[in-house]
């Protein structure tokens, strides 16, 4: 049996850090109307949770936040993740950081996400009124860091998931770019050292591209989500749902459809 955290967040119906990994697909339209009819494709779809990447959709507000995250919602029927990425980690374009905080703690602050994603490089200042808006609505705070350009050492991906459990995070995400095999091994190895030693939170780990697409199946090694293809990718290596799915249950990381 894999490792399991300690300290298990409820997604939807599902325990992200219990016994099976679980799937998450990105929502990534510029529109309203595109961004509703896709929630309800990839809801059909059934993966463990939706991504609303909101730094994709254009000229976005704080105060329309309230309704769309509601409908987004009712029309996935499927627990969100909201997240609206800084650009210098992956994120669709350029914002106005405290417009970009603005957006997230409007989304955490309506209860209706499952969890909301900041990174860890945002300003304390900003962060702030984000979490407090998530604990106060039973939202769960992701704490996230990505590189892109490559893999840092073992030490420091230890030290970033350990900054992230001290800074009270629900979940700590840690992605990277590897560039030689040895890449995502290292990841992989952190993952497991970390949750063998202290991790006791839920934790993400990913290793981006084709060279790192093993490391997205990383759940015996203290990874605990990995996101999949609904519709369209939001990162490179991503791979399709249902053969994620697959893999995940080949390699004893969920159980088959249908099963507890």
């Amino acid at each position: 049996m894999r490792l399991q955290a300690k300290r298990p967040v409820r997604v939807g119906t599902h325990l992200l850090g219990g016994p099976a990994v679980l799937t998450c697909v990105p929502l990534l339209p510029h529109d309203r109307k595109t961004l509703l009819d896709q929630a309800a494709r990839l809801g059909a779809m059934r993966p463990d949770c939706i991504e609303w990447r909101a730094d994709s959709y254009h000229g976005l507000e704080p105060r329309d936040v309230p309704e769309l995250v509601k409908l987004v919602s009712a029309a996935a029927l499927c627990p969100l993740l909201i997240t609206n990425r800084l650009q210098s980690e992956g994120g669709a374009a350029a914002q106005d950081e405290d417009r970009r905080l603005a957006i997230l703690e409007a989304a955490a602050g309506t209860g209706v996400p499952a969890m909301v994603d900041i990174e860890m490089m945002t300003e304390a200042r900003l962060a702030a009124p984000v979490i407090e808006a998530a604990r106060g609505a039973g939202v769960a705070v992701v704490r996230s860091w990505h590189d892109l350009s490559g893999t840092p050492s073992q030490q420091t991906v230890l030290g970033a998931l350990r900054a992230m459990q001290d800074a009270f995070a629900d979940v700590a995400k840690v992605v990277t770019t590897p560039v030689i095999p040895e890449d995502v091994l290292m990841l992989l190895g952190a993952g497991l050292l970390a949750r063998r030693m202290f991790l006791e939170i839920p934790c993400v780990l990913m290793s981006m591209g084709p060279l790192g697409a093993v490391g997205r199946f990383g759940g015996h090694f203290g990874s605990d989500l990995t996101f999949a293809v609904g519709l369209e990718a939001s990162a490179p290596g991503q791979m399709d749902l249902d053969l994620v799915r697959r893999v995940l249950v080949a390699l004893g990381l969920r159980a088959p459809a249908g099963e507890p």
